[in-house]
C-alpha cells in the first residue's frame, strides 16, 4: 500500500508527454504542467491548425497559450539518485526552503518538526 502511495506521489511529478521527471515545469491555463519542451514540441504540431489543445483535458486554445514556469515545481525538482537518502533529502531540503521562505516559518522549528 505505501509503495502505491510513492508511486502515485512520482507520476504527479512526471510529464504526462515523455513519461519522465518534470523539467523546466510549465503550466497551461488549463492547469495541466508539462516540460517546456514537450508542450512547445507538441504545439509545433499543430501549428498548421492554429488550433491548439491541452495533451491531457484536449481543451482547445487559440491563439497558441503563453505558458509560464512553474516555480513551485521548478523549486521542488527532484535529482535522480541511485541513493534513496539522498533523493528524500534533497526533497526535505528543497521543502524546507519553499516553506520557511513563504510561510514564514523559522527553519530550526521546521527541522525540528520533521525529526519527529
Amino acid at each position: 500500500m505505501a509503495q502505491r502511495g510513492n508511486q502515485l506521489d512520482q507520476e504527479k511529478f512526471c510529464c504526462s508527454i515523455c513519461l519522465e521527471l518534470l523539467k523546466d515545469p510549465v503550466t497551461t491555463t488549463c492547469g495541466h504542467t508539462y516540460c517546456m519542451k514537450c508542450i512547445k514540441s507538441h504545439w509545433d504540431t499543430e501549428d498548421e491548425k492554429r488550433v491548439y489543445s491541452c495533451p491531457q483535458c484536449r481543451e482547445d486554445f487559440i491563439p497558441r497559450p503563453v505558458v509560464r514556469k512553474n516555480t513551485m515545481l521548478a523549486d521542488l525538482e527532484v535529482k535522480q539518485s541511485d541513493d534513496p537518502v539522498s533523493s528524500v533529502l534533497s526533497v526535505i531540503l528543497s521543502l524546507s526552503g519553499f516553506i520557511t521562505k513563504h510561510l514564514n516559518i523559522k527553519t530550526s522549528t521546521l527541522l525540528l518538526f520533521l525529526a519527529f
